[in-house]
């Protein structure tokens, strides 16, 4: 769950605003070593709890889930009830023949035949016809009615149009179905009265479609309308044709006598898709055998596809189970009230669960941020007496206490921060999975930044820290979120079947907050309260996140692609940037470093000349010539500016502590031990955190005094001399 990163923001040093606190702990006084997840018995405290937070909060989302999906298979076979009657008595017969089953959907026998189908085609085509006059309305409304995030007016306009048709189409269906229904007899073919209207559209829309081809008439809107016409009504009509096998389906597992077969093969089911999709991102060992191993090395399109697939099937065959057991439940009971008041008593405790409980906090979000405090910003040491008290606690430390004030600049909107140290900057990764912003449609998210001063991206605009969320933004909030590598929402990796099995389960270290553009920032002082969260959780379900609603989905900044972080910094055109890449690496290939590097030139055309030759690893020796390297930056409207680049690396010189080499020797992989080990002990913890400060004190030994004193008229040439010294004719 968390990289040893130990030199990014999640790891830097707390500096409160106005001096150390006065209960720090002297050097002579040992303090106790605290990690993410110690290694202890099955009844220690730090094992209850991790078990305790994965089973809450798995239940409460797969619950709230089960709600939902009761509520759907209810409301659906008391509308199947209204249209058909018992499905014991109406569809049974129809079992030993699928093809009379088909035949009865669209006659209705004696006296009506094929009237109602034909008629719900002919109210199809009244509809489309309908939705293509008001959609053509649609481009003379005001601009400022319109949606317009991230996307163009004509855009805005095109979805406002296929959106009318959406709905004319739908309305006109459920009025058709209506008027057949509450004058007749229960009969099976009103079930396809639906896909009448559905089949009428599609017929209107084929016959229209040619219309395209007349380039004097039809310009580029007219035929991007006609072709998402097109393809609405052949999801209308696909869905349709599935919903409709449903009551056979149904029938059919009445007379099996399921009991738990098929609930079991659903659950295997799920754990199935979430053992694949946890394999969506690494390929399994080439050696490895059988159909799981076999599917895992699926390329990334046809496995994520599979996935997609498998997940479509988990929804609908919760469905199909489930209106199994309400009528398996309920013999003999009304075929419309009965299944009506469970479907609408899950649909009233869901909706209840949705308000009342906040499913941010009931994510693994706390748990992960509750053991990152007590490993970065509090400190415990012995008393005289023999008990661990607390010397430091910075736990609910708001970002508006981190150290610097902010100061007006003439001429420049904003203010700038006033500090000794550096200007903390915390980044996130705002997830834009369904963005209309051509810029984020590939990388799917979006740099958000937290700091003292400011708190927002390019995408939500920025807001004052002491403003946003009314200034209650704690900064173990904003470090958690910096580090929550394991979430449903993971930018440019995100695919359905992952966001679907971890929103699912809970595995949710990502947050929900306010978003600093909604209504112009008016609402973005608000803390989250108020939220019907199975909107959002849908959302994160299906991989549909963006910023145009009230709440945002933030991640890892690692999730934007730039897990080192330098891409903020470049855009804010620093002189110098020191870039910590301590992510686990072991085919050296700087991948994080380099998709910075290429995002920033893509957007800012800014270029880094960087050799990374020193860093990687002898393939004799396996051993790097040095831990950094630097490069320079060209900025297309600044002075040229520097980076170094301080890498997890294992040189094996003479000034390396013996512990560290100890373990280097026990441990060939480190310093790049796969992070999907989270269980540290005390070995493994104190020598990263050894080698990472030796890294720094080596690399920051070798550069002048004078290279950190931009007060200096001439500072900058100590980096590029630093620079020359490190080429290989230097």
């Amino acid at each position: 769950m968390a990289s040893r990163n130990w030199s990014r923001t999640r790891s830097a040093p707390v500096n409160r605003q106005n001096s150390r606190p006065a209960s720090a702990p002297s050097p002579s006084v040992p303090i106790s070593p605290t990690f993410l997840i110690a290694r202890r018995s099955l009844l220690s405290r730090d094992t209850l709890r991790a078990v305790g937070n994965t089973l809450g909060s798995t239940l409460y989302h797969v619950l709230v889930a089960l709600l939902f999906l009761v509520s759907v298979a209810g409301v659906y076979l008391a509308i199947v009830g209204q249209m058909v009657g018992d499905i014991r008595v109406h569809v049974a017969p129809f079992l030993a023949s699928f093809g009379n089953y088909v035949a009865a959907l669209f006659d209705a026998g004696v006296p009506l035949r094929y009237t109602p189908f034909v008629s719900a085609v002919l109210a199809g085509i009244a509809a489309i016809a309908l939705g293509l006059l008001l959609g053509m309305a649609t481009y003379h409304i005001p601009a400022r009615w319109l949606d317009s995030e991230g996307q163009s007016e004509e855009e805005s306009r095109g979805y406002l149009a296929l959106w009318t048709v959406f709905w004319v189409t739908i309305v006109t269906a459920v009025a058709v179905s209506w008027w057949w229904i509450r004058g007749n007899e229960p009969r099976l073919a009103f079930l396809t009265l639906p896909l009448g209207v559905y089949a009428g559209g599609q017929l209107t829309s084929f016959v229209l479609y040619p219309l395209v081809a007349i380039p004097s008439r039809i310009g580029r809107d007219e035929r991007s309308r006609f072709a998402g016409i097109n393809g609405l009504f052949i999801y209308f009509n696909v869905i349709s044709l599935v919903v409709v096998t449903f009551p056979y389906l149904i029938a059919g597992l009445l007379s099996w006598h399921p009991e738990g077969k098929t609930a079991g093969a659903w659950l295997m089911s799920i754990v199935i898709a979430r053992l694949l999709a946890s394999g969506s991102t690494q390929k399994a060992p080439a050696a490895a055998t059988g159909l799981l191993a076999r599917l895992r090395r699926l390329g990334p399109s046809m496995r994520n596809a599979l996935l997609s697939a498998l997940a479509t099937v988990l929804v609908v065959g919760g469905v199909l189970l489930l209106s199994v057991w309400i009528l398996d439940l309920t013999p003999g009971a009304d075929p419309v009230r009965m299944p009506l008041a469970i479907g609408l008593t899950a649909l009233g405790l869901f909706v209840l669960l949705g308000v009342a409980l906040d499913f941010n906090k009931l994510s693994l979000h706390y748990f992960y941020r509750d053991r990152l405090v007590e490993t970065y910003l509090q400190t415990f040491a012995l008393s005289p007496a023999g008990v661990e008290v607390s010397r430091r606690d910075d736990s609910e430390m708001p970002l508006t206490e981190l150290l610097g004030k902010g100061r007006a600049v003439p001429g420049q909107p904003g203010a700038v921060c006033v500090t000794s140290a550096p200007y903390h900057l915390l980044m996130t990764a705002l997830n834009l999975t369904a963005s209309r912003d051509m810029t984020r449609r590939d990388r799917k998210s979006d740099y958000f930044v937290f700091s003292k001063l400011y708190c927002g991206s390019e995408s939500t605009g920025y807001i004052r820290t002491d403003r946003y969320r009314s200034g209650e933004t704690k900064l173990a909030r904003a470090m958690t979120i910096s580090g929550a590598a394991a979430s449903s929402a993971i930018g440019s990796m995100t695919f359905l079947a992952q966001s679907f099995a971890l929103t699912l389960l809970g595995v949710r270290l990502g947050q929900w907050m306010e978003n600093p553009r909604f209504r112009d920032g008016r609402r973005a002082n608000r803390n989250e309260g108020g939220v019907f969260w199975p909107f959002y959780l849908l959302r994160e379900m299906i991989g549909s996140t963006d910023a145009s609603r009230r709440l945002i989905n933030l991640s890892d900044g690692g999730h934007t692609g730039d897990n080192v972080g330098i891409c903020p910094l470049l855009k804010r055109r620093c002189a110098v940037i020191v870039a910590c890449d301590a992510e686990a690496d072991p085919m050296s290939a700087f991948r994080s470093l380099t998709e910075g590097l290429r995002q920033i030139y893509i957007d800012e055309n800014i270029r880094v000349d960087l050799d990374l030759d020193r860093l990687r690893p002898d393939p004799v020796t396996n051993r790097s010539a040095s831990h950094w390297a630097i490069g320079r930056i060209s900025y297309p409207d600044a002075a040229d500016g520097y980076l170094l680049v301080l890498k997890s690396s294992f040189v094996g010189g003479a000034d390396d502590s013996e512990p560290v080499k100890n373990y280097r020797q026990e441990h060939p992989e480190f310093p790049h031990e796969s992070t999907a080990d989270q269980f540290f002990d005390d070995d493994q913890f104190e020598s990263y955190r050894e080698l990472g400060e030796h890294i720094g004190l080596r690399a920051l030994s070798d550069v002048s005094e004078l290279a950190w004193r931009p007060e200096q008229a001439d500072w900058l040439r100590v980096w590029g001399s630093l620079l020359l010294s490190t080429k290989p004719d230097g």
